[in-house]
């Protein structure tokens, strides 16, 4: 069972899904009129499109989805609906801020002379003589133009766009207040009546593209690292031909194709070994630290680092099919299924657009029905209705508390990935943690030396070290730090694929240094706490046993405390081994589960959401992509992988021991203030709807009314500290 955007259920036996770009989308908005329009779209069961990402998912009746008629639904939108793997979207985002940039500062410039030229319409008729004032309202109108005209076009578009779709939001009710302000200032301006809103209209549009462009700006590059994942792949792959090995584009591969991987190479497909043993890192991958031996007949997954000996693979995973794709299609669904807080605010404006424009009406009928009232000022009165309820205040609480608690957490080294938190992660009450790189260090470190017979530590570190000198891999570098600076060894060493190094030190005794059933097979050793043992052995007698294991971080204690005092439920999901995990688990005093797969991990951040609990993920592999993402708050630590910053809410740039807790008490913070925020702009308008439509708030004191609202909300934001 899957869920969509709003949290039903849908059964996956029944439905298939599919992916796409969808480019063109600037806002939340675009993303609910494309989702709006896809999901009534024939054979299609859901729909939900992710402005982050760039994405839309469909859910389908298997072989009913008609994917050219869609695309021409889309497009008729003016959107394009494009294959998952095409290029584009980073060059149309970076077009777009270009033109909004210019477009805000062409806004800002004019409209700061229009409201200088407006002055007369707040002066006392005395202080304003009427050639003055009419040519100032002429002059008002003309420096308005670029502001209407260019500045304010993108919502005019995008406003049309959501109508069509049945789904009119934010852009709509923006669109319709500028259009009637200008159409009733130019009305009293062809009867000459120097009485013009225009200050009103330039003033909105101004507002408006300071508020998309924070929401941009913010968000903008959200969904890169999911495409930037793919870059950790080898751009080549070395191919078996007729002709020997050639190097190829993985893109080419086929099934049953074989390639090498070579050491310190990632395979950059799925395959089986053929031939050759080598020592793997598949932590990029699974999230295990300590190196793992592979021979022929064991699978190799794309983005398996080789470390001591070449690999000769069959290729049983292409491009777009391999495990790693899978992974990073999920974390694109799980994006596109999480909630806006931009929704939020569309969807205020989507029941809101028709109550203004029957209340604008019904303030024009009852002043064309007081005999009293001109034709004009019956005009104004739908005019002042139509201000007075302007969705400035409304639109600008959210991206204005986003803005503030960006800023905020940057300084305090976290880096807000998706907004959308401050209304999803304001009830966390569990905090589920990854092993490998966020509890521990992620690395082997050699915690014990065993010696033999007449041995000293010192000199055993020194013979390993020396017999790994130059190699790279994880246990190399840790027998290294701990032997600290040797000399060069006199003669080259030999590397035995998959088992260890053999070299002849200076006396002429074959040393090795490696696993113990190669090194020393006829010594019984037992492993304890999910170490790794290293055999030191000289001229056939063993010497010493190197013990590796990964360390905790020096503040997880601290932390894991920390989180407790505050009232969290705190556990790990781990895909290591069983040992290794409960080692970790028993001297942080909490629970876990061990020998997890990304979908297992998953699956159990499901599980605790379906029993009613808000979870917080706290990972950095790869292989915590899917879970970070289906996660209520995803939390991405220092060094994170790629994939792992694309499905993470949260970045934290430094991991102290207070980090979590700040930033999950700072999202309950900004939640709490912009509810209020929005609380305010609600009752704003439940206040002065009312005495605009009988006519006691005149347009001119409506913008008044409008700016002091905009104000309120600015102060409210800066509550956020």
């Amino acid at each position: 069972m899957t869920r969509d955007t709003e949290g039903s259920a849908i059964d996956s036996r029944d439905t298939a899904f599919a992916q796409f770009v969808v480019g063109g989308m600037f806002c939340s908005g675009c993303a609910a009129t494309v989702e709006r329009s896809i999901a009534a779209f024939p054979g299609v069961q859901r729909a939900a499109v992710s402005f982050v990402g760039d994405l839309a998912v469909v859910w389908f009746h298997p072989g009913g989805l008609d994917e050219a008629g869609l695309s021409r639904k889309v497009r008729r939108l003016g959107y394009e609906l494009r294959p998952l793997d095409s290029e584009g979207s980073a060059r149309e985002r970076d077009a777009f801020f270009k033109k909004a940039r210019i477009r805000l500062a062409v806004s800002a410039f004019f409209a700061l002379w229009t409201m200088m030229a407006s002055l007369p319409a707040y002066l006392e008729p005395a202080l304003s003589p009427a050639w003055l004032a009419s040519a100032l309202s002429w002059a008002a109108l003309i420096l308005s133009l670029p502001v209407i005209v260019y500045a304010g076009w993108p919502f005019y578009q995008l406003g049309w766009r959501s109508l069509r779709s049945r789904a009119p939001g934010m852009e709509t009710l923006i669109s319709t207040a500028v259009l009637a302000a200008v159409a009733v200032s130019l009305f009293n301006l062809v009867r000459g009546e120097p009485r013009v809103y225009l200050d009103a209209a330039v003033m909105l549009v101004t507002f408006q593209l300071i508020a998309r462009l924070t929401d941009f700006v913010v968000r903008r590059r959200a969904g890169d690292a999911v495409r930037s994942l793919m870059r950790l792949l080898p751009a080549a792959a070395h191919k078996l031909s007729e002709n020997g090995w050639i190097d190829v584009s993985p893109r080419s591969l086929v099934r049953g194709d074989r390639i090498v991987v070579r050491a310190g190479e990632r395979s950059p497909v799925d395959g089986c070994v053929v031939t050759g043993r080598a020592r793997v890192d598949r932590s990029l991958v699974t999230g295990e630290s300590l190196p793992e031996l592979m021979s022929p007949g064991d699978v190799v997954g794309a983005g398996v680092l080789v470390l001591d000996a070449g690999l000769e693979v069959r290729v049983t995973g292409i491009d777009g099919q391999r495990e790693i794709d899978g992974m990073a299609r999920e974390v694109r669904a799980m994006l596109a299924r999480k909630g806006s807080l931009a929704a939020l605010a569309d969807r205020i404006a989507g029941w809101l657009l028709p109550t203004l424009l029957i209340a604008a009406l019904l303030a024009v009928g009852l002043g064309i029905g007081d005999l009293e009232t001109g034709l004009g000022e019956a005009f104004s009165h739908g005019l002042a209705v139509l201000i007075v309820t302007c969705p400035c205040a409304l639109s600008l609480a959210v991206p204005l508390v986003i803005a503030r608690t960006t800023a905020l957490a940057s300084r305090r080294g976290m880096i807000i990935r998706d907004p959308a938190i401050i209304e999803t992660g304001r009830d966390i009450d569990e905090i589920v943690f990854d092993k490998t790189g966020t509890l521990t260090l992620g690395q082997p470190v050699l915690t014990h030396v065993e010696v033999y017979e007449a041995w000293t530590r010192e000199a055993i570190l020194s013979i390993a070290a020396q017999a790994e000198y130059g190699a790279t891999h994880p246990l190399a570098r840790a027998i290294g730090e701990a032997a600290g600076i040797v000399p060069a060894p006199s003669r080259p060493a030999e590397q035995v694929a998959g088992y260890g190094v053999r070299i002849t030190d200076d006396w002429g005794r074959e040393v090795r240094v490696g696993r113990p059933d190669w090194a020393a097979p006829d010594i019984a050793i037992g492993t304890e706490g999910g170490q790794t043992c290293v055999a030191v052995v000289v001229g056939g007698s063993i010497a010493g046993m190197l013990h590796f294991s990964d360390q905790l971080r020096p503040d997880a204690r601290a932390m894991i405390e920390c989180l407790k005092a505050v009232g969290y439920r705190v556990s790990i999901a781990s895909g290591d081994s069983e040992s290794a995990t409960r080692v970790v688990a028993r001297e942080l005093d909490i629970d876990h589960v061990a020998e997890l797969s990304p979908a297992g991990k998953q699956r159990l951040i499901e599980e605790s959401r379906e029993r009613g609990r808000r979870v917080a993920f706290v990972g950095d592999g790869i292989n915590d992509g899917p879970a970070l993402a289906s996660a209520d708050v995803g939390i991405a630590v220092t060094r994170a992988s790629d994939l792992a910053l694309s499905a993470a809410a949260i970045g934290l740039v430094r991991m102290e021991a207070t980090s979590i807790r700040d930033a999950l008490a700072l999202i309950r913070h900004s939640s709490a203030i912009l509810r209020h925020g929005l609380a305010w702009a609600m009752v704003y308008n439940a206040v002065l709807l009312p005495a605009a439509i009988i006519g006691f708030i005149a347009p001119v004191m409506a913008a008044v009314a409008m700016s002091l609202s905009t104000i309120s909300v600015l102060v409210n934001s800066l509550r956020v500290r």
